[in-house]
């Protein structure tokens, strides 16, 4: 008997706030390349030198922003981007961008003061719309994400990070067949857009359409062969559909990336024991308790894999332990309660037995089996009064009735043993 506790690790979702500004001049298109090559040190050394020279272009201290922004250097980004706004304070750009930062400093209400005013100023872009949707994402206002998002595909050349922003956001509102929907169109612009899969193939599990996310997350990590977590999800979806070599193998990866991820030796665990090789799930739960003794699901499936392999005295500790941690579940009592009885201790059995009763009083097996521990104890009248009780509910339970007759022997075997 296995109580499962599942465990799926949805990958967090990334929303990338960026401002895309039309026009940009042959100066801004450098900046703009350094930033996505992820100069940013070199920009800021490039721009230092320009002002230096030359302090009145708003657009350096906009592109000092940008760069201080991206090394989460939020103090600093926020100083340049308000020397900018100084000599431009109605460019709603400049405002966005502002905006942006306050965001990603989790100043949301600044932030949200930003983009009402870039909205007063004529704010109509696809970037002012783009970086407020990300905005509403953020602060879990996801319908008016959407909406934002909807009107910045509307105006982009390239609708990419919008449409993947737009599919994380349906992601979090559960409406899947609209987020895949943005996902393969936004797949079908660039095929190798890697994001793309892994979040596709986090909705597909969330389908439980396990095939294709495996598939999807094969795609993504040919781009990221290194990613722990997509290993684990694609290990999760194997499990699911009982491709344990492979489930094992992605656990195992994991396992090698970083070898305290409890999750992992629990579900390579399972793995294992669905696979039939119950010594290594007996390893992998050890080592998951040892990383995390309050660990139930691998507690559980070690207690109940040590009881069928007839290590009694492993289980009767595993079962101890789940009965401290979790008193209200008495299927623990009958667990222990048959350790107990194959290990001969009778008298335990039967408090075990009895605990397990209290709950269900017409269990019919386990009423037989404490008569079968009073009787091995030596207590014959209890034992009889049991197999009476099992022979009443047996009278109408017809898939009991063939026990009716041995088990009246039985009694009158006992009673002749009390004369």
């Amino acid at each position: 008997m296995i109580k499962r506790l599942i465990y799926i690790a949805l990958a967090p979702l990334v929303l990338m706030g960026m401002v895309i500004a039309p026009g940009q001049s042959p100066d801004e298109q450098i900046f703009e390349k350094k930033i996505s090559e992820g100069k940013y040190d070199e920009l800021i050394t490039t721009i230092k030198s320009s002002l230096d020279t030359n302090d009145m272009q708003p657009t350096l201290y906009l592109y000092m922003a940008k760069a201080y922004k991206h090394l989460n250097a939020h103090d600093s980004a926020i100083k340049y981007i308000n020397t900018a706004i100084e000599y431009y304070p109605s460019n709603p750009d400049y405002l966005i961008e502002r905006a942006d930062i306050y965001k990603r400093s989790n100043n949301f209400n600044k932030a949200k003061a930003d983009f009402e005013k870039a909205l007063e100023l004529g704010a109509d872009s696809e970037s002012f719309y783009y970086n407020r949707g990300i905005f509403y994402a953020e602060i879990g206002d996801r319908e008016k994400a959407v909406s934002d998002l909807t009107k910045s595909i509307a105006k982009a050349s390239d609708q990419n990070n919008a449409l993947y922003a737009r599919a994380s956001v349906y992601l979090e509102l559960k409406r899947y067949d609209e987020a895949l929907t943005d996902l393969n169109t936004l797949l079908g612009n660039d095929p190798k857009h890697w994001k793309a899969y892994y979040l596709k193939a986090v909705i597909e599990q969330a389908k439980s359409n396990y095939v294709q996310a495996v598939l999807d997350y094969s795609k993504f990590l040919k781009y990221n062969p290194e990613d722990a977590g997509a290993y684990y999800n694609r290990g999760s979806c194997y499990l699911e559909i009982k491709d344990f070599d492979n489930a094992i193998d992605d656990f195992s990866r994991v396992i090698s990336f970083d070898p305290t991820k409890k999750n992992a030796y629990y579900y390579r665990g399972l793995s294992y024991e669905y696979y039939g090789d119950t010594t290594s799930a007996i390893n992998d739960y050890s080592i998951a308790l040892k990383l995390d003794n309050s660990d139930i699901s691998a507690l559980n499936n070690r207690a109940y894999l040590y009881l069928n392999k007839n290590q009694f005295n492993s289980a009767i500790a595993d079962f101890t332990r789940l009965i401290k941690q979790i008193p209200k579940d008495k299927d623990y009592n009958l667990a222990r309660g048959n350790a107990y009885f194959n290990s001969g201790n009778f008298k335990k059995a039967v408090a075990d037995y009895t605990e397990f009763l209290k709950l269900n009083p017409d269990n019919a097996e386990v009423i037989y089996n404490r008569g079968k521990a009073f009787r091995h104890s030596g207590n014959y009248e209890k034992a009889i009064v049991d197999y009476r009780k099992f022979i009443a509910i047996a009278k109408t339970t017809p898939e009991l009735s063939h026990y009716i007759d041995p088990v009246n022997s039985e009694i009158e075997f006992l009673k002749s043993k009390l004369k």
